[in-house]
């Protein structure tokens, strides 16, 4: 893909004109929105965009399939960092879509994406007020990631958050975000919704499926990963379990067998179980590790089978 090569704006050349009448974004966001010359000589395109990003206070993903390496030549007179980003996603042949609280870029041919509004931006970098209290997991921060193997970013992030989570070992590739002012479970949020990345909470553990880039961009509430937080003292028969690179079929014997339960497993299994799981029975946690590696469990009283899922899982 070639670098576009964007003219210079008028200085009233506004691509959203609506965000000029915006009390909210000028009171906030007086020196993001300052009018400045933009310049770059054969910078890669994904560097250009971040550092705009931080400049305009807003929150950005690029999905990975968008070439952030593509040299860009451009100089733009008395712009916004917002404008200029936003011409330079477009001179590029590229989108942006609007997501919560941030902007991706996409690439420019995705017939997922809706239309972008002068709204949709202003909502992008409007900020909201930090939680009451010190909860580090509820506090706001920039957080950056460039480039970053996926499952890496999460794995920080949900540590952070005191999010147990679980990937499915396709979820793979690497993410490159700004996220602007945000708490932990909000940057997972953000950062799943670039991935396109289908997910589910069970067990108070958040289960990351699949990828799914052909359909429009899924987004889990905040209250919906916030439910795999263990929170209080542990219930009954629950407690701390920890894998680290044990064999599957090991684990879930092991599981089982503080379960008080014989197991049976249909064929042989292969692989590995990295989970730390904070506050879990042996049972539910025997439960997460088949649903993680797409194993049926069947339950008859004091005896569980395990066997393959019946119909191998979507790609």
């Amino acid at each position: 893909m070639k670098a576009g090569v964007a003219e210079p704006l008028a200085p009233t050349d506004n691509p959203w004109p609506a965000l000029k009448e915006e009390n909210e974004f000028q009171a906030h966001f007086t020196e993001a929105s300052s009018l400045r010359n933009v310049e770059f000589n054969g910078d890669d395109l994904g560097k250009a965009l971040m550092l705009l990003a931080r400049q305009a206070k807003v929150s950005l993903g690029i999905e990975d399939h968008v070439n952030q390496e593509t040299p860009i030549k451009v100089r733009l007179e008395n712009v916004s960092p917002l404008a200029a980003l936003q011409k330079i996603v477009s001179s590029n042949h590229l989108a942006l879509e609007a997501v919560g609280n941030a902007l991706f870029v996409r690439p420019g041919d995705d017939p997922t994406l809706p239309p972008l509004s002068p709204q949709d931006v202003l909502d992008a970098v409007s900020r909201k007020p930090d939680a009451p209290g010190t909860d580090p997991s509820q506090m706001r921060r920039n957080i950056d990631f460039f480039s970053v193997g996926l499952s890496n970013a999460l794995g920080t992030l949900a540590h952070q958050a005191g999010v147990t989570l679980m990937l499915d070992d396709r979820i793979t590739g690497k993410v490159t975000i700004h996220l602007e002012q945000m708490t932990p479970i909000e940057a997972i949020q953000a950062t799943m919704a670039l991935a396109r990345i289908e997910s589910e909470v069970q067990y108070h553990v958040l289960f990351l499926n699949r990828r799914i880039p052909d359909d429009p961009t899924p987004v889990m509430p905040t209250a919906e990963i916030s439910a795999a937080i263990q929170t209080g003292p542990p219930g009954p028969d629950e407690g701390h379990h920890q894998f680290t690179s044990d064999g599957l079929e090991i684990s879930l014997r092991s599981m089982a067998q503080q379960a008080n339960k014989s197991l049976s497993i249909d064929s042989p299994l292969t692989g590995t179980v990295w989970i730390e799981f904070p506050n879990i029975t042996p049972l539910n946690a025997l439960r997460a590790i088949a649903k993680n590696k797409h194993l049926a469990v069947i339950e008859d009283q004091d005896r569980i089978t395990i066997r393959p899922l019946s119909e191998p899982p979507k790609q």
